[in-house]
C-alpha cells in the first residue's frame, strides 16, 4: 500500500491517525515505518498522528518492528 502512494501515486507524504488508546494499531503504524507526529484532541479523543515520507521511506530511514 505504501509502495503504490508513493511509487504509483507520487504522494510525498502519507499520514495515518489512531486513537491513542488502541495500541494495536500503533505498533501497525511503527512497523510500517511511520513516526509518531503529535498528539491531540481530536473530536473529543486523545488520537495519535503518525507520518511518513516517501524520501523516508525509500532510504529505509526506519526501523520495522518498532
Amino acid at each position: 500500500m505504501l509502495r503504490y502512494a508513493f511509487e504509483g501515486l507520487g504522494c510525498a507524504v502519507i499520514g495515518a491517525a489512531t486513537d491513542a488508546a488502541n495500541s494495536r494499531s500503533s505498533r501497525v503504524l511503527g512497523r510500517l515505518g511511520m513516526r509518531l507526529l503529535r498528539c491531540a484532541d481530536h473530536q473529543g479523543l486523545a488520537t495519535l498522528f503518525y507520518g511518513i515520507s516517501g524520501s523516508e521511506w525509500i532510504r529505509g530511514d526506519f526501523m520495522p518492528g518498532e
